[in-house]
């Protein structure tokens, strides 16, 4: 079957690049190698995605991609730590908490560098910057442009639509467009198909992201990134995601003053967050956003079949396209909106 060939070749495939991550990490401090070593032995959709994208340009040779799934693992990494102080993952840091993951993460992004450089593939250190800074500047939007006080920027459905979407594309597009088509530089063929299948699909990969943050807080919705209780954290910071944005304006009166009463808690309770799915159940925002995922998962299929004939590695991209709408969060999501059906 399709799906344990995709996870198979995943597993395989993160092995690889787990070799390569231990040797680079072994004698560094701490707080630089805490994730990256958290997150060894555990297949990875970057390093997938890298895979795919070679092959379907017709690499054969799949180890060539190593040693540049292990660059934007370390890139991943890197913006994961500096993302525990922007959105207190885990809670509030002290000031050495901080200041130590300032050093982690700007190291972590050295090392992604430095691995390309090692392995002579100096032509995809370009890749690593502008991961880097378009990164850093949906970080910024993220940060200071939609939040919900600004909500008087956004009048229209469009408008907000627009301002999201590029936030998604700079926070997850471009890094998931490099991944994608980062085999075919080496292959010597750049292939600018692959870079917009993996842009949309990294867009809607953020945007599902978004709508997961939803999911009632459980032990099982921990992440190797960040523990369960850190759901609903994008809400209560008052970031204007689609299901925050949704939400606020097709509420009624009473559950819009709800909703507004619950952002900028210091903790979102269980109760809480039933209160807010109750909510989104009653103004179908719930519904939309699994739409949205939908409407994005084929729009990306689409551009592939449209891109590429029919082959086994073609399959195997159309089955990773689908995390967009298979990941736990929105199972979970799925089955609240069943409970309240």
């Amino acid at each position: 079957m399709i799906i344990d060939e995709y996870f198979q070749k995943q597993k395989e495939t993160s092995s690889a690049v787990d070799t390569l991550i231990k040797r680079y990490i072994a004698d560094l401090e701490d707080t630089t190698a805490q994730l990256p070593a958290k997150r060894i032995g555990h297949p990875r959709l970057r390093d997938m995605s890298t895979r795919l994208g070679y092959e379907l340009q017709g690499g054969r040779n799949w180890s060539e991609i190593v040693p540049i799934a292990a660059a934007f693992e370390f890139e991943n990494c890197s913006s994961y730590v500096i993302n525990w102080i922007f959105d207190e993952k885990g809670g509030k840091k002290s000031k050495e908490e901080v200041n130590n993951l300032i050093v982690a993460g700007m190291r972590l992004r050295e090392l992604a560098d430095k691995v390309l450089r090692d392995s002579n593939l100096e032509k995809l250190v370009s890749c690593i910057h502008d991961i880097n800074f378009n990164g850093y500047d949906g970080q910024f939007r993220d940060l200071n442009m939609l939040k919900v006080q600004n909500m008087n920027r956004y009048p229209t459905d469009e408008e907000f639509f627009k301002a999201y979407e590029e936030r998604c594309r700079l926070l997850s597009g471009i890094f998931h467009g490099h991944c994608l088509s980062s085999g075919s530089h080496i292959l010597g063929a750049p292939s600018q198909k692959l870079y917009a299948i993996g842009e949309r699909f990294g867009r809607a990969l953020q945007a599902s992201n978004d709508i997961g943050d939803f999911a009632i807080p459980s032990k099982g919705q921990e992440t190797l990134e960040k523990p369960y209780n850190d759901q609903f954290s994008d809400f209560k910071q008052g970031k204007l995601t689609l299901p925050t944005y949704l939400l606020l304006t097709r509420a009624s009166d009473d559950d819009r003053k709800t909703l507004e009463s619950k952002i900028g808690k210091e903790e979102i309770t269980p109760s809480d967050a039933q209160e807010i799915l109750d909510i989104m159940s009653k103004t179908r925002s719930l519904k939309y956003c699994l739409n949205y995922l939908k409407t994005k998962n084929e729009e990306a299929k689409r551009m592939l079949y449209e891109s590429f004939p029919k082959s086994p590695a073609r399959n195997l991209v159309a089955q990773m396209l689908t995390t967009i709408v298979s990941n736990k969060f929105i199972y979970a999501l799925k089955s609240s909106q069943k409970e309240n059906a």
